[in-house]
């Protein structure tokens, strides 16, 4: 995003006190029941997860841990193997995840206020993120793995049990209760059992590996085919255990009971060695040391906070690998001058935009960036903006901000790491709208004397209070949101050089696609709030 602003020495503040996150620890009650099924990628075994973290193993599956031994806060609902193999994720229902093997862990929800429970879990292609889904539709997007939309906001007739993925990693496919299908991305509506009387509800789903086709297995065994995909066999009977999930390789498809009972059919049966259909018991759960990753890493220094303006206080001291560098609570009256420079004037390429320096407040704990129509402008919309070229100019860092802003067309709210050397690019966004219902935020990467750029994007209320984040490391840009990571940037142009932070607030101008004007639906006033920022340098 444009911008102008200050380039001036000041002073840097450092902090050494650590508060480290407080901890839920409760004993593992939650029942063994089997919760989902993973298959190795080579067909040749197969995994199955408890509600109580256990993992127990089928065929010549290895086994790489389990949970069984941790304090889990929530029960565990899905498992899913990594495409190599050598590894499997489980996921509990707040979205915390826990890694095995080759498993890297990309983020989770854990420490997210979700509307409704996360029900499933699926990897990208290439293992370096995943997506999660809550029961409500919710699609939360961690690593390499692109938000494609979701049915967060849609009523449905009944909830979201499952998630499956296209083999491209541009697509997926949410799994309804009742069969109904809501596709996103590259993959295609092939057909639901929406409309259709079952007798039992649907529990998973899964695609063929051309993607032109899927199964829908329902708890009583029964498969309803769609597409290219072919009918190999059902469990659906009498006096069966009931099916919790389904996983399908090109070679056919396997069910899972309740009690961990896995009945593979199609050419996957021969594959295993089994028979076809019939239910194989897993392995007893190997005693294999639990994994130590937590569900979500503890962020030092963040802690919940009622009293504070947005619920959660400002970091203080340092965390591994990073030393603190510059942190403002805005507890005072008026802008701290000496670690930011307001900005004031028209932004470059904008005609639209103008910042003035009383569009700046500082009142009950908040940074405001307020966004107006001024009379003392001739009533043209005017805007804030700060930059930390006072106090903090540095090459790699970790930065936090906690900010909210209000809803409305035309007004931008951007956070952003300037180079301090005046030329541009390079630029990192690590959070940039155009203005609207604030439902999305993206991160962008801007190198290149042709500006090109690298953009990731984000589904979340920035309307409500949100902790942003990047770390910036050589070659390597890492987004976090609420502490988790939601995209990364591995590249050769990211930037090598001293850079400041900036925080903005922008009106567009009229006929711009990106950033269009304010219109009749914007509110008089729209303000981005800050309650507190803070950046670290690698120790």
């Amino acid at each position: 995003m444009r911008k102008l602003g200050a380039s001036l020495a000041g002073v840097v503040t450092l902090f050494s006190l650590v508060t480290p996150l407080a901890g839920r620890a409760v004993a593992n009650t939650f029942p063994s029941a089997t919760v989902g099924v993973a298959l190795a990628s080579n067909g040749q075994g197969w995994w199955v997860a408890g509600a109580d973290g256990s993992v127990r193993t089928g065929g010549s599956a290895p086994s790489y841990g389990s949970a069984a031994g941790l304090n889990l806060t929530r029960p565990i609902v899905g498992i899913a193997a990594t495409p190599s193999g050598h590894g499997y994720w489980l996921v509990a229902t707040d979205g915390g995840i826990f890694s095995f093997g080759d498993a890297a862990f990309w983020g989770s929800t854990g420490s997210i206020r979700l509307n409704q429970p996360i029900v499933g879990m699926s990897p990208t292609p290439s293992g370096r993120g995943y997506w999660l889904v809550a029961s409500d539709g919710g699609i939360f997007a961690f690593g390499d793995a692109a938000f494609l939309g979701s049915t967060g906001s849609i009523r449905l007739n009944k909830p979201i049990v499952s998630v499956a993925t296209t083999h491209s990693g541009r697509g997926y496919w949410l799994i309804a209760s009742d069969g109904g299908l809501f596709a996103f991305g590259d993959a295609a509506f092939l057909g639901s059992t929406g409309s259709m009387h079952l007798n039992k509800p649907v529990v998973g789903g899964a695609a063929t590996s051309d993607d032109a086709g899927y199964w829908l297995v329902a708890s009583d065994g029964g498969i309803f085919s769609f597409g290219d995909a072919p009918f190999v066999g059902s469990s659906a009977g009498p006096g069966l255990s009931q099916v919790v999930g389904m996983a399908a390789s090109g070679l056919g498809y396997a069910l899972a009971t309740v009690n961990g009972a896995v009945s593979a059919f199609g050419n996957l049966a021969a594959a295993l060695g089994v028979p076809s259909g019939q239910p194989q018991a897993p392995t007893a759960n190997p005693a294999a040391s639990p994994v130590t990753t937590p569900a979500q890493p503890p962020i030092l220094g963040i802690v919940p906070a009622p009293g504070t303006p947005s619920g959660v206080a400002i970091p203080t001291g340092n965390l591994p690998g990073w030393q603190m560098a510059f942190a403002d609570d805005f507890s005072g009256t008026s802008l701290n001058q000496q670690a930011w420079g307001p900005y004031d004037g028209q932004p470059g390429g904008d005609p639209g935009g103008w910042w003035d320096p009383s569009h700046i407040v500082v009142r009950s704990g908040v940074l405001e960036l307020q966004n107006y129509q001024d009379p003392a402008f001739g009533n043209r919309w005017v805007s804030g903006g700060v930059s930390s070229s006072r106090a903090l100019k540095q090459t790699y860092g970790k930065y936090l901000v906690r900010f909210r802003i209000d809803k409305g067309n035309g007004i931008a709210g951007i956070a952003l790491l300037w180079p301090s050397g005046g030329g541009w690019p390079p630029e990192i966004d690590f959070a940039e709208d155009g203005g609207g219902n604030r439902s999305d935020t993206s991160a962008t990467l801007h190198y290149g004397a042709s500006d090109q750029q690298i953009q990731r994007t984000i589904s979340a209320d920035f309307s409500q209070w949100h902790t942003i984040g990047v770390e910036w490391t050589a070659g390597t840009l890492t987004y976090t949101l609420d502490g988790a990571v939601w995209g990364t940037v591995v590249n050769v142009n990211v930037p090598a050089e001293p850079m400041e932070m900036d925080l903005q607030t922008q009106a567009g101008t009229c006929g711009d696609q990106w950033a269009p004007c304010p219109d009749a639906t914007t509110p008089a006033r729209v303000t981005m709030q800050v309650d507190w920022v803070v950046a670290y340098r690698p120790a």
